[in-house]
């Protein structure tokens, strides 16, 4: 989904509506507002090989390996499991992650961060996989082609919201349609939350802990 997509609609169904700037603004604040209430779209974050000796910038993740510590895109909002080369790591807390550092542990320091085992990547270049809730991202430009990487079963609770908001505002106030906005956005948004709580993982029952 792009601006241009939402501003193509939007426009035609709210008359004297000229202004892309006024839609930039309206459709930021939906995604706030879903981000808000949503509890974000599972995902397994692109497998990302991290070299041992040299702290690594990818993009998506940072790795510093003098504090053994990754931290992920700002837009995790919780993250659920680790995987390495395919085996999942157990959740432990920070002293004992540091105090076996050849063992496949890692703690959750911060929302977007965790620390490693300090030699997890001391024999080759491991594949590190985080299973996370990734919230939607705001947009700046109001270019056409302006990419909303946004979950494909809110892409119309997304319009619905832009339409509510901007039909909120007094040069574009229409009571039937600002109440059938309402109740489309208000509807969606609640089937879609209902649809990602379903797909959380369940807290595992059967690790066998060493320690």
């Amino acid at each position: 989904m792009n601006f241009g997509e939402i501003n193509k609609i939007v426009q035609a169904d709210i008359p004297g509506l000229t202004q892309k700037k006024e839609v930039l603004r309206a459709i930021n604040r939906t995604i706030r507002n879903i981000n808000r209430l949503y509890p974000g779209e599972l995902v397994t974050e692109t497998t990302t090989s991290v070299s041992s000796g040299t702290p690594s910038d990818q993009g998506d993740y940072t790795y510093d390996d003098t504090t053994n510590k990754l931290t992920i895109i700002p837009a995790i909002k919780e993250i659920h499991k680790a995987y390495y080369n395919d085996e999942q790591l157990e959740e432990r807390g920070f002293e004992l992650v540091k105090e076996y550092p050849d063992e496949k542990f890692y703690h959750i320091t911060a929302r977007n961060n965790i620390l490693l085992p300090a030699n997890l990547f001391s024999n080759d270049d491991g594949d590190l996989q985080i299973q996370a809730d990734k919230e939607i991202s705001t947009i700046s430009a109001t270019a056409d082609d302006t990419s909303i990487d946004i979950p494909q079963q809110l892409e119309q609770t997304l319009i619905d919201g832009v339409e509510y908001f901007l039909l909120a505002k007094p040069q574009y106030k229409n009571g039937d349609l600002l109440a059938q906005a309402k109740e489309e956005y208000q509807l969606g948004l609640k089937a879609a939350i209902q649809q990602e709580i379903d797909r959380l993982p369940d807290p595992d029952s059967d690790v066998e802990y060493k320690y």
